[in-house]
Parts: C-alpha cells; structure tokens; sequence
C-alpha cells in the first residue's frame, strides 16, 4: 500500500469510525502489546479494582478483566462507550465520564491508567489531582505519553512496517502532542504520588510515569 494511501485510510477512520480505528490498533503489537506490556509491569492482581480513563472502545479494559481485575473504563465520547459495552461480553463495566470531575468517591479504586490521555486534556495538573483523589492510599496512578522527539522515533519504527501499521505509525508520530516526563513527575508529586518511576517504550518516544499515592 502506498504510504499516501494508507495514511488516508487512517485518516478516514479518525473521522468516520474513531472506535474501528483504535480497536484496530489494539491488535497490533507496537500499540496494544505495549499497553499488556505496560500494565503487565504494573504487578496488577486479579480481584483489584482499576479504572481506565479514556479507555475508547474497552480493548484494554476487557484485557484486564480478562485477567480477573473489576475493571471500570471511562471516556468523554458516548459513542466509544457505547461500542465498548456493545462489544464481546466482558466483566468489564463502562461509563461516560472525563476528567477533571469524575463521578467517583474518594478512594474508590487500587489502580488508575490512562493511556495516551493527559497529553490531550487542556488541565492536566487537575486531571492529576482527580485521578489521585479517586485511587485509595497506597494505590496506583500511572499514565503513558508520548514525549518529545517521539515524531522521529515514529519515524524510524514506521520504516519496519508496511500498510495500515506503518500508516498509523506516522500518523501518531504526527498527531501525538507530546509532553515532558519531567513535567509530569513534577505534577505526579504535587498530586501527592511518590515514589516515582519512569520506564519507555517504542524506542524512546513513549514515557511511562507511575506514582503511589502517599
């Protein structure tokens, strides 16, 4: 497929079906193995209580109900909602909701992810501040972002892959407002998460940044 053509077809899914689109990603490796990757590296167990915010059409949310964790995905699109919770049977359970007010008590759950969502939210100090509320003390909050530079290193992985995977690659690379690691441990902190940790992916292009509430 020309390259042209193929970042078409991914633009069009951007506009016309936004939940085919990331369900699709979720079953190539360089996207949804690295979100397993990430949460795998988390020690998350079976029984706790996670919530994905921005959770799209659910694929990663079912994947850790999958693994027997009492999952709840929230998104600010009804229209992501509504495929996830149309999708395969899950125990997955899914809400319309977005930062920085949450429908949640205080404490409600032991994990809080967000993939590739603090880099698009105008707020992300309170958007921090609201995840920390909603984790119980000594939970997770972790967040994955693409950093800057993460345009080249899109670029350079693109150049292994072919058709719709190389496509949405670069497109992402193109798109992926990246913020600073150092930015976000900083907020992490004044959050009240600590200890910090910060891993990568993808080459460098992509922080991961994991606080404990204190």
């Amino acid at each position: 497929m020309p390259d042209w053509l193929g970042r078409a077809a991914v633009i069009a899914m951007m506009m016309t079906d936004p939940p085919g689109l990331f369900s699709r990603l979720h079953g190539l490796d360089w996207y949804g193995g690295m979100l397993r990757r990430w949460t795998e590296g988390l020690g998350l167990r079976p029984e706790q209580r996670v919530l994905e915010l921005g959770c799209g059409p659910g694929c990663l949310s079912r994947d850790l109900a999958a693994r027997g964790m009492r999952v709840t995905g929230m998104d600010c699109s009804s229209r992501m909602i509504r495929h996830a919770a149309g999708a395969a049977r899950s125990e997955a359970t899914f809400q319309v909701a977005a930062l920085p007010l949450l429908p949640v008590d205080d404490g409600t759950y032991d994990v809080v992810l967000a993939a590739s969502l603090l880099n698009v939210i105008k707020d992300k100090p309170a958007a921090i501040a609201e995840m920390t509320r909603v984790v119980r003390s000594g939970g997770l909050v972790s967040a994955l972002f693409p950093v800057p530079g993460f345009e080249q290193a899109a670029n350079r992985l693109a150049r292994q892959m072919s058709g719709f995977s190389r496509a949405a690659m670069r497109q992402w690379g193109r798109s992926g407002a990246p913020l600073n690691p150092d930015a976000v441990c900083d907020w992490f902190g004044v959050a009240g998460l600590a200890p910090l940790s910060i891993s990568g992916a993808l080459e460098g292009g992509i922080a991961i940044v994991t606080g404990r509430k204190l």
